[in-house]
């Protein structure tokens, strides 16, 4: 029986960010993709099928919240798991994460064991603000 890897798109308008996430990803053991903003995210996560999402928050153009909520609508009724990967841990930026949905909130630069527990949901990271 062949076995199936977990995808992950990695979205951040860092370009070494979003492919140093894709890199340590993969070396766990993970399908990924790099993206550098929300439009190209939407065209890639449409071929691509991910089953998780690493979106950064602040991002030019479209924003990790508003990207977020495209990809569900355009995701056919069976949503990947969203995954907040950003630079602000302000209460603001945990409220708008845990609004728009996102299941955890990690903060840039986060511990690559962490990330990899993140994404395979194995580590509890509530995205809901603590104050």
């Amino acid at each position: 029986m062949m076995s199936t890897k977990m995808k992950v798109l990695c979205v951040d308008d860092q370009a070494d960010v979003a492919a140093s996430t894709a890199t340590i990803l993969e070396l766990a053991g993970f399908e990924t993709r790099a993206c550098l903003n929300g439009p190209e995210a939407l065209i890639e996560a449409a071929a691509f099928c991910p089953d998780v999402c690493l979106i950064d928050l602040v991002m030019p153009g479209m924003a990790g919240d508003e990207l977020l909520a495209k990809l569900r609508d355009a995701s056919g009724g069976k949503p990947p798991r969203f995954i907040a990967l950003t630079g602000s841990w302000d209460i603001n930026s945990q409220h708008r994460t845990h609004n728009a949905g996102f299941e955890a909130h990690l903060v840039k630069p986060v511990e690559p064991d962490r990330l990899v527990a993140a994404v395979r949901g194995e580590e509890a990271l509530a995205a809901a603000p603590t104050a």
